[in-house]
């Protein structure tokens, strides 16, 4: 997300222990098809530029960021992404393991700017050991899939630089911020949790997730998920997308392939616990899996704070379509898990503060301009129309129907088909 330009008491920020100019202007200039302008290496394309960087070393292992210092002499914003190749195991250049950026980082026009990569949104192919080896930095500077302009991708490089950041506990959003944001005082916030979620849903100024309710039969559609669902039972004994889990970690990768992490953090295995809880014919067994249900969630909230100064990249946290599912989700936590006594008020709380980043983040970034775009600008509209008390929940909701207005005119032909042709997204885009 943006910098929302909170004080620090209201919006916790990374802390910068070192940082190093990894190539300078000079390294840039060596580059096929460069020229030295103005302290600058310029490059000039009317097709993608990709830069491939030998580094002066391979060892990253003291830094989590990338920062390229940049103008973009183009008449549009460029879309820039980076991909990491890294030393494998066994050495062989075609074994190599990788971390793509998503491609999907804003360089606007006609101003320097840095360009953020942190670690945390990079997805990862293989089981790289995190920067220790780094073989060779790929940039790719592109327009727009779709769009024509601008005529000439034009861009001046000053620098690639290191950081070492240290992260804060998640959410970034602090308690003290939550009553500025709700437009509520602390104390009215703290009485509403307390009450029981549809006790009156005419004057619930917190919520309006009436829909989201046990009644609702859209809660066993089953979710876009490629891995296997586990009952309620088996995700409280570790075993998740069909895998086994020791501890529940985050960047788990198991299957080396960031699509796994991805689906995790989509957090669409929690809709079985989110029905076992709809269930109360065992009451102990409901408060069993309500109480589950509340420390995953509160132990991803406070494990990933959102990145600030980076659309998520291809990250498995912030991914901006990862944000909207997992939004989607939550929606039936709030619903269903919430009126459960066993969820606890302190993680309806965080949730808040996560929603409101969550929210945030899909106001100031898109996704690919496909399906991804209709489900983030759903589940922003939602957001607003879910939980008024915010006092950016218009903005939300206007901005959110504005982009899915947009979107279906221009990606569902006139016989009503969705213009990627794959069955499964046509029905993710209907529902």
């Amino acid at each position: 997300m943006l910098d929302p330009q909170f004080e620090p008491d209201l919006f916790q920020r990374d802390r910068a222990r070192s940082r190093k100019t990894l190539l300078t202007t000079d390294d840039f200039a060596k580059l096929s098809g460069a020229r030295s302008e103005s302290g600058s290496a310029s490059f000039r394309s009317t097709n993608p530029i990709k830069l491939n960087l030998a580094l002066p070393e391979s060892d990253l292992s003291q830094h989590n960021s990338f920062s390229l210092k940049a103008i973009n002499h183009s008449n549009a914003s460029i879309l820039v992404g980076m991909k990491l190749v890294h030393g494998s195991a066994s050495d062989v250049h075609n074994n190599m393991d990788i971390s793509l950026s998503g491609g999907r980082e804003q360089l606007p026009a006609e101003t320097w700017a840095e360009v953020r990569f942190p670690m945390e949104s990079f997805g990862i192919y293989g089981n790289p050991q995190g920067w220790s080896n780094i073989r060779e930095i790929e940039l790719n500077f592109v327009r727009e899939k779709g769009r024509s302009d601008p005529d000439e991708l034009n861009i001046n490089i000053e620098s690639l630089e290191t950081e070492w950041r240290d992260l804060p506990v998640g959410p970034r959003l602090t308690e003290k911020a939550l009553a500025i944001i709700l437009g509520l005082d602390v104390e009215h916030i703290t009485n509403m949790l307390h009450s029981h979620i549809h006790s009156d849903t005419t004057n619930n100024k917190l919520f309006s997730l009436l829909p989201y309710d046990a009644e609702n039969k859209a809660l066993f559609i089953p979710p876009p998920h490629p891995y296997p669902l586990e009952t309620a039972e088996e995700i409280l004994a570790g075993r998740v997308m069909g895998q086994n889990l020791a501890e529940m970690h985050w960047d788990a990768n198991p299957l080396s392939a960031m699509e796994w992490t991805h689906f995790l953090n989509r957090h669409h295995f929690m809709r079985e616990l989110v029905k076992a809880i709809a269930d109360r014919t065992n009451e102990t067994l409901a408060a069993t899996y309500a109480r589950s249900l509340d420390h995953l969630i509160e132990g991803w909230i406070l494990a990933n704070p959102v990145p600030v100064g980076s659309n998520g990249g291809a990250g498995p946290t912030w991914e901006t379509l990862t944000a909207a599912w997992r939004l989607r989700e939550w929606f039936w936590v709030v619903g269903i898990g919430w009126t459960h006594e066993a969820f606890r008020n302190a993680t309806k709380t965080l949730m808040f503060r996560s929603i409101w980043e969550h929210a945030r983040h899909l106001m100031d970034h898109k996704g690919h301009p496909n399906n991804w775009t209709i489900v983030e600008s759903a589940a922003l509209a939602l957001t607003g129309m879910l939980f008024p008390a915010f006092i950016e929940a218009r903005p939300w909701i206007k901005e959110g129907l504005d982009r899915l207005m947009f979107e279906s005119e221009r990606q569902f032909f006139s016989d009503g088909v969705h213009f990627e042709l794959s069955p499964l997204y046509h029905s993710i885009c209907i529902h």
